[in-house]
């Protein structure tokens, strides 16, 4: 989570600071404060207990639940489905690589900064002959 530009602070820390500084979220504090003080210090570690039981168990519960995933991942549905059937029989798709690079090649000023971006970045060169191969075996199929 990013911090905010105002006194760099978390949102959900300013929001949980905003609830607690409420009229309602004072009216809790005093109340449970009460509760707290006139309980026993056995009946609140088994209050804890129980607490802490009942959350691990949800918890695990909705770890476990079949079909709980569901819910927590997004849909699968928006993924396409691939079909390998007929891709031979189907041309290939747009123009391939060889004649764009040949005509990108072909205009001087586009051929000018090529040459001044291999000499920055020389592993270009080997990725335009990456690219030819793969044209030429998509040809090849």
């Amino acid at each position: 989570m990013m911090k905010m530009s105002n006194g760099g602070k978390f949102p959900v820390e300013m929001i949980g600071k905003a609830l607690v500084n409420s009229r309602v979220g004072k009216w809790m504090t005093v109340k449970v404060r009460m509760m707290i003080e006139q309980t026993e210090a056995r009946q609140l570690r088994v209050l804890c207990i129980v607490l802490i039981t009942a959350m691990l168990t949800a918890d695990t519960i909705i770890l476990l639940r079949p079909g709980s995933l569901s819910r927590a991942a997004p849909a699968y549905s928006v993924m396409r489905s691939v079909r390998t059937e007929g891709m031979r029989s189907r041309p290939p798709e747009g123009k391939g690589f060889g004649p764009v690079w040949d005509s990108l090649m072909a205009e001087p000023e586009t051929k000018g900064r090529w040459d001044s971006l291999l000499r920055v970045r020389p592993g270009l060169k080997d990725t335009v002959r990456w690219l030819e191969r793969m044209d030429s075996a998509a040809g090849n199929r």
